[in-house]
């Protein structure tokens, strides 16, 4: 099999990668990795097909367009590692593909076939290193795949390196006198069929991780459903019995929202039920668990040191949301209220999913009994109102002293 002959046949094997990949992302546009490394493969199997096709086609658009859409297609590929990670697009990455058509047509260059072939190699070799750099300083997950591809992108990168001084010492005037060709063709596919199984592997990794946050998390909202929720329970519950501090679980619902979603449209609902999520989230920050537990119904998870924490949070959200102006779907702005109740656990209370849930859902009724927009809390024993719809404190008719992040919850929404 002579040069132009393998070079074909390393070129409809990359081509024919770049028709699944992009016939995949074709299905679903939202694959854009998998866009990107198809055409990475495509350019890298067209610009490998002008290569093997020199003395037949012109000259320039064999050595200057076929070598030039090589390297686009390996930083097509670095590219498709950024989309990955969820990072921004290194600019670095198209460097070897800017550089090289500049300086292959400097009249030093261009008329030596030994110069221009160590010059593609060397600058091929430099896009699998930045590519092996991208794939070992990811945070994606499978790291030891990620370690093998950068291993393999580095083996790729050395043959390359080996052909280009091996070129420079034997200075072929053709690609019948170029030195080892055969064989760095073998190590090139072999290297390219390795990427892409292992490129394979993330992405099924990927939608595997697709697929698990989507069966935890409320499509509607963006935060965790009753399922997630209750998964990362128990993960709060084991830190805090490590840590043997107290556990507050506070259920939240919004008052009236039949009447707000029959008044103002399902739409305005949908806002409604996303600005509180918002409003929480930022509250909560990463101190504990927010997820919608079903309709209008939230719940939190939150390891505390003292009561006064959990009254202070729950009333950080309450009051929060209580000030937002949400648009409706008439182009008019409405305020909508929530009521919480609380249980806390932990000491010498044990804390039993199934008996937290029940106090807090009872001290949340409570609260919507005492008029709602009001926050209760079950002690174990009794329930009773902590709050009224200002934030005072219940009995006494004072402010409540709250903590820091009703503190923050008031300046942020003061500011809105």
């Amino acid at each position: 099999m002579d040069a132009m002959t393998g070079m074909l046949l390393w070129a409809a094997e990359a081509l024919t990668l770049a028709f699944l990949l992009i016939a995949a992302w074709l299905h679903n546009r939202s694959h854009t990795v998998m866009g990107l490394w198809g055409l990475g493969f495509a350019c890298h199997g067209i610009g490998v097909c002008l290569v093997g096709l020199r003395g037949i086609i012109p000259d320039f658009t064999s050595i200057v367009l076929g070598n030039e859409l090589i390297l686009l297609g390996i930083a097509c590929w670095g590219l498709g590692v950024c989309v990955y990670d969820g990072v921004k697009v290194r600019v670095w990455l198209l460097v070897p593909a800017l550089l090289y058509p500049i300086v292959v047509c400097l009249p030093q260059i261009y008329p030596y076939f030994w110069l221009r072939s160590a010059l593609i190699q060397w600058a091929s070799a430099a896009g699998y290193l930045i590519l092996a750099y991208l794939l070992l300083t990811g945070q994606r997950p499978v790291p030891y795949v990620r370690r093998v591809f950068a291993l393999v992108a580095c083996c790729q990168s050395l043959i390359m390196i080996n052909m280009g001084v091996q070129v420079l010492v034997s200075k072929p005037v053709a690609f019948a006198q170029m030195p080892n060709l055969l064989m760095s063709s073998v190590g090139n596919i072999i290297c390219l069929l390795a990427g892409l199984m292992l490129g394979a592997r993330m992405l099924m990794v990927k939608s595997e991780e697709r697929l698990e946050r989507a069966a935890v998390t409320d499509p509607l909202t963006g935060v965790l459903n009753r399922r997630g929720f209750l998964q990362r329970f128990d993960i709060v519950r084991q830190h805090v019995a490590s840590q043997r501090t107290q556990l507050a679980l506070i259920l939240f619902d919004l008052d009236n929202f039949k009447q707000i979603n029959d008044q103002s449209g399902h739409m305005t609902g949908d806002r409604v039920l996303a600005e509180f999520c918002a409003t929480a989230q930022s509250c909560i920050g990463l101190r504990g668990e927010f997820g919608r537990m079903g309709g209008e119904e939230f719940a939190c998870v939150v390891p505390i040191g003292s009561r006064a924490e959990a009254v202070g949070l729950a009333e950080a959200i309450r009051l929060t949301f209580m000030r937002q102006q949400i648009a409706t779907e008439q182009g008019t702005l409405l305020s909508a209220t929530a009521s919480a109740g609380i249980a806390i656990a932990g000491g010498p209370i044990p804390i039993i999913l199934d008996e937290m849930l029940s106090r807090a859902d009872k001290a949340l009724y409570f609260a919507k009994n005492a008029g709602r927009n009001r926050t209760a809390l079950h002690d174990g024993l009794n329930i009773s109102c902590v709050t009224n719809q200002r934030g005072e404190d219940a009995r006494s008719g004072k402010p409540l002293q709250l903590n820091t992040a009703i503190s923050l919850s008031h300046r942020t929404a003061g500011a809105q």
